[in-house]
């Protein structure tokens, strides 16, 4: 990747589900695979991650067992969220 910028990923933690992470988990979970009831209970269990990309919410995900990520298929296609992406 020689002369390529990496971009820079801010991550921000939050002991609530704050909107950038419903907006995200709407659009991968219930409007691109088709899941319904995505916003659960666990919610105010869990540690809620955001990823933002130039200041954009771009990813998110809960700290729980049994978490799972929620990347939009845009971001997929870039590589953001691929199985041991540890950015």
């Amino acid at each position: 990747m020689s002369g390529q910028t990496v971009p820079e990923i801010e991550f921000r933690t939050y002991d609530h589900l704050p909107e950038e992470a419903v907006e995200i988990r709407r659009e991968v979970f219930m409007d691109e695979q088709g899941h319904e009831g995505e916003l659960d209970d666990v919610y105010g269990r869990a540690r809620h991650i955001v990823a933002f990309l130039d200041g954009r919410a771009t990813a998110t995900c809960r700290l729980f067992a049994g978490s799972r990520k929620g990347v939009p298929h845009v971001w997929m296609s870039k590589g953001l969220g691929a199985s041991g992406d540890e950015r």
